[in-house]
């Protein structure tokens, strides 16, 4: 301010009028005149620094200018409002009746905030002094989120065919006797004698045909005798089962493959 003598720091009241302020500024000891005192309550159009806020805010309570030391300084109150926000935090739970994979938001959860209102203090535009009036928190309350923890149903079994039943898909169906023989050799097909091998008479039932006995089972028309005649067929079983199979009635099932 370019003031040479009868300085002196204070941290108290300086008394203007019937207004009294908090500073802490280096001020004469003399030469304060009294002038008029004009208030004015208006937003500062320059913006503090200051971190990231939800908002901020000045006011200007006091405006006053007095002569001093033949130079004219101005005191200036103003009110400073900033709110902070406080994010919140997310927690997740598990829910058994959630399928698994899926989440649901249970509490949405809302950020908080802390308001700080501080009084200051300047002259000729420099802060001299600050006071915090308010300064409260409203905590964040918490966002929940519900994971599922729940197993997918097992999908559905996929539908197997019927099984194949030689007594319903067939082509033709001959009623007829069958016995059976053990001897091993070639067939009149040229196929080894074994488990499978029927003889038939070719004029009934064609050669290579596939063929069910019911009792019996599956097998082939590969061989011939002289004794099957007809709708008679030998089955080649070992000759013990030979012996307990004797001759029989059956059903002789040609199939189409």
């Amino acid at each position: 301010m370019g003031l040479d003598r009868g300085r002196l720091r204070l941290k108290g009241l300086f008394a203007f009028g019937s207004v009294a302020l908090a500073l802490g500024y280096v001020v004469p000891t003399v030469g304060v005149a009294s002038g008029p005192v004009t208030p004015v309550a208006a937003s500062l159009s320059r913006p503090e620094a200051g971190p990231i806020a939800l908002s901020s805010r000045q006011t200007r309570i006091l405006e006053e200018t007095r002569v001093f030391d033949g130079r004219a300084v101005r005191f200036v109150q103003r009110k400073r409002t900033t709110i902070l926000p406080l994010p919140f935090t997310t927690r997740q739970v598990g829910d058994p009746n959630l399928a698994q994979g899926t989440t649901a938001v249970e509490t949405p959860g809302a950020a908080g905030a802390r308001t700080l209102v501080v009084s200051e203090w300047l002259l000729d535009g420099a802060l001299v002094d600050s006071a915090t009036l308010i300064d409260t928190t409203a905590p964040a309350a918490e966002r929940v989120v519900r994971v599922g923890s729940k197993a997918a149903p097992p999908p559905p079994p996929t539908p197997q065919p019927l099984p194949f039943d030689p007594t319903k898909d067939y082509l033709r169906a001959i009623a007829g006797s069958a016995t059976s023989y053990c001897l091993t050799g070639t067939t009149a097909t040229g196929t080894q004698a074994g488990p499978g091998s029927i003889a038939v008479d070719p004029t009934v039932i064609k050669l290579g045909s596939h063929l069910y006995v019911p009792g019996y089972g599956y097998g082939y028309a590969v061989d011939t005798g002289s004794a099957i005649k007809g709708t008679l067929i030998d089955v080649w079983l070992t000759c013990d089962a030979a012996i307990q199979w004797g001759r029989r009635s059956v059903t002789i099932y040609v199939l189409a493959n």
